[in-house]
């Protein structure tokens, strides 16, 4: 979005009144204490939020209660856990390491502290056969799942719907292959959480992508048989190898590198 003309104090004072008339990238003004942001409208990909985390009551309630959720959520898994493997698991945990490292290196909001808990979540899923049933003995865990899960459809009725054909794709397939190796809700789930995100934030939305695309010949040549996140995350890396990132999103990690 746009840089606000007036500093975020005044910009503040003016939302209390209702007043805070904003360009959009496209030109279009709207009152971001009340309204989207127009260019955001629809279930394309997302170049700016839907609505301003700043000022309208939905946004505020997105990011300060819905992505404090997940982060609480991601927390409680993660735990105090050591996550040191060794072997092919190792390696998947370094190239993940590298991937993350690779496109987050600017990292004033410990972005990349978020990304390193969710691939050692993902390796640790893979070495731990029993990992995913603790994220239904974990209450907290569950209960922060259901929130941010029910917080996003409050945000956007539309939420978990995709017109970007490459996250469509990518829930289509994560869905499919969850089904056919655990029918859960739970997981269910974090598949819709993890892909609107992708959807609603530019930040994560190419990193994402990048990475997977990275360490797609890693997890190829792995030598672990007989693992179904293995085998998924094979299957998500293969699918990704060739979407293209657009304009708006190489910018965004240029600039925010």
């Amino acid at each position: 979005m746009a840089k606000h003309p007036i500093n975020l104090k005044e910009a503040q004072k003016l939302s209390k009144q209702g007043k805070f008339i904003q360009h959009s990238q496209s030109g279009i003004q709207y009152d971001s204490t009340k309204e989207p942001n127009p260019d955001s409208v629809g279930c394309e990909s997302r170049n700016g939020s839907l609505f301003s985390r700043y000022y309208h009551p939905l946004g505020k309630f997105f990011q300060e209660k819905v992505k404090t959720a997940i982060l609480s959520a991601i927390d409680a898994f993660h735990g105090n856990k050591k996550y040191v493997f060794q072997g092919e698991y190792l390696k998947l945990q370094k190239v993940l390491y590298e991937a993350v490292r690779r496109h987050v290196t600017n990292d004033k909001d410990r972005r990349r502290a978020f990304l390193f808990k969710v691939s050692d979540i993902l390796v640790y899923g893979a070495y731990n056969s029993s990992a995913i049933s603790r994220i239904h003995r974990n209450k907290f865990t569950r209960a922060s799942i259901n929130f941010a899960y029910l917080g996003i459809k409050k945000y956007d009725k539309e939420a978990f719907v995709y017109d970007d054909p490459r996250l469509s794709a990518l829930s289509a397939l994560l869905k499919s292959e969850i089904q056919n190796f655990r029918n859960d809700e739970t997981l269910l789930k974090i598949i819709d959480i993890c892909i609107f995100l992708m959807k609603e934030d530019i930040y994560y939305r190419p990193r994402w992508l990048r990475i997977l695309q990275d360490i797609r010949p890693v997890v190829d040549e792995l030598d672990i048989t007989n693992n179904k996140i293995i085998e998924i995350l094979g299957k998500v890396c293969n699918l990704v190898k060739d979407m293209e990132l657009t304009e708006e999103e190489l910018e965004n990690i240029q600039e925010l590198h």
